[in-house]
């Protein structure tokens, strides 16, 4: 009697509906907020599509900011942003909005097995939300779903681009600033590995000016000011920069409704990401009348990637370093460099050089994380290689004809918990006691055959520790690496 008074409640009271598929969570603005009609609102969308005229972006794109009310107000501006996945392949796709009708703290998602919209049933991933559930932070929010718009009013758009997908929703209540690395470390975590193959969404609008909103900062040059205060939150999120955008908001006292949502997936996407704003609109410029306005962007998102180009001029780079230190007893200039500085490179990561003479090593040197541009700080880490590493004398011309070059680029360092989250042949080992550190590459441990307690005492000893440092008090780092070398890109 108890599981049939549940029953009674989910599919009766909270209106979800039990079909052969599953449990459906029916569309709640279909007629509204877009048409009802299957026919009509695939042609809107499509004629919002085909007015959509976009510049030269990324083949690789990780993150969309698009608006969220109605497609009267929102639909063409929301438009830029999905004409650039058109024809893209995603696994999934994690929408992350604001919950719009609900007070709850922290993050929900909703273990339905269907969204539907008038276009058909959007599938859920019912294994990611599963796992979200059980992590500090999420709960299930039924009724706060039911009623929510900020992810459905995305859906049409994307099955008329990507025909094929799966739906993580995450509502985003109120929360502290302290808790949002909470929630993307539990997002990162259930996806894993195969966050690469997702697309994340925010779906949010930007200043909501007026009485209407509480919010009236200015009441002069309405249009210009506005469009001022959205832009000087689309700074931060160009460059990646959550906190910075956070901090902007405080100071700002900004509008934003999805500012944590935003927030949160610009902390989940890697840091070296590069915005396009495509499209920028308002209510206000919709309606003629500035007394009450929403603002609304289209933003896509690029993780800047070192792809087979970049690798092939940074091996240049630094063969042409040590050719050019030998002709003038000097390194170049950066402004001498013989490659294409594309923005990759201009990007400041980590970077160790290589040198090795017959496949052995030679000198080896770089930085865990650099203040300098990568193509310049790979300049200094193979002068550094070269001449500087004290385990070998300084290099010699002769030498140079021997002499093969890899180059590892690293992601930043991640504490470790437990060891069993050290993975050999994907983490390089980075341990800490006192004033004392080494740091062995990804590469060395499968280059000597090494299990994971060898790697940990390699790593102490290349420390200056006992082997066993790693048990008694030490700080353990891991980290990736992009390894490439002359002898694997020719």
């Amino acid at each position: 009697m108890r599981y049939l008074k549940r029953f009674i409640f989910i599919f009766l009271v909270l209106g979800l509906s039990q079909s052969a598929w599953g449990i459906v969570r029916p569309s709640a603005i279909a007629g509204s907020w877009y048409p009802k009609d299957a026919h009509s609102l695939r042609n809107q969308v499509e004629h919002f599509l085909n007015n959509a005229k976009l510049p030269k972006l990324p083949e690789k794109i990780t993150g969309l900011i698009v608006p969220h009310a109605g497609y009267f107000y929102s639909g063409q501006t929301a438009a830029y942003a999905f004409k650039a996945i058109v024809g893209k392949k995603y696994r999934r796709v994690v929408i992350l909005a604001p919950s719009h009708y609900a007070y709850f703290y922290g993050a929900s998602t909703f273990d339905v097995d269907f969204y539907e919209t008038p276009l058909g049933k959007v599938p859920v991933d019912k294994k990611v939300v599963k796992a979200l559930l059980s992590e500090p932070l999420f709960k299930e929010q039924t009724m706060a779903h039911l009623r929510e718009h900020a992810i459905e009013i995305e859906l049409p758009f994307l099955q008329v681009v990507l025909k094929k997908f799966s739906l993580v929703p995450i509502l985003i209540g109120h929360i502290k600033e302290g808790d949002l690395d909470s929630i993307v470390n539990s997002i990162k975590k259930v996806l894993g590995k195969d966050i690469s193959d997702t697309l994340f969404i925010a779906s949010s609008d930007f200043t909501h000016f007026g009485p209407m909103y509480g919010y009236v900062p200015f009441k002069k040059d309405i249009k210009e000011n506005i469009r001022k205060l959205d832009m000087g939150a689309v700074k931060y999120i160009l460059k990646g920069d959550a906190r910075g955008l956070l901090r902007y908001a405080r100071e700002k006292k900004v509008t934003i409704c999805g500012l944590y949502p935003i927030a949160i997936m610009l902390s989940i996407l890697p840091k070296d990401i590069k915005g396009y704003l495509l499209h920028y609109s308002t209510s206000g410029e919709v309606l003629g009348n500035y007394n009450n306005s929403v603002s609304y962007v289209a933003i896509v998102l690029d993780d800047i990637k070192v792809g087979l180009k970049e690798r092939k001029a940074l091996l240049k780079l630094a063969r042409f370093t040590l050719d050019y230190y030998f002709s003038h007893a000097h390194p170049p200039e950066a402004w001498e460099v013989p490659i294409e500085i594309s923005p990759a490179l201009r990007v400041k990561k980590g970077v160790f050089v290589t040198l090795k003479k017959y496949g052995n090593l030679r000198g080896c040197i770089g930085f865990i994380r650099s203040h300098l541009p990568l193509y310049q700080a790979v300049m200094r880490a193979t002068i550094y290689a070269a001449f500087a590493d004290p385990r070998f004398s300084p290099l010699k011309k002769e030498e140079l004809k021997d002499i093969s070059i890899e180059i590892s680029i690293l992601e930043p360092p991640v504490p470790v918990n437990k060891i069993d989250e050290i993975k050999v042949g994907r983490d390089g080992l980075i341990i800490k006691k006192g004033s004392y550190q080494g740091l062995l590459l990804p590469q060395v441990a499968t280059e000597f055959h090494l299990d994971r307690i060898k790697f940990l005492e390699l790593t102490c000893r290349k420390a200056g520790l006992p082997p066993s440092c790693w048990k008694e008090g030490a700080l353990i780092f891991r980290f990736s690496a992009d390894v490439f070398s002359e002898g694997d890109i020719e």
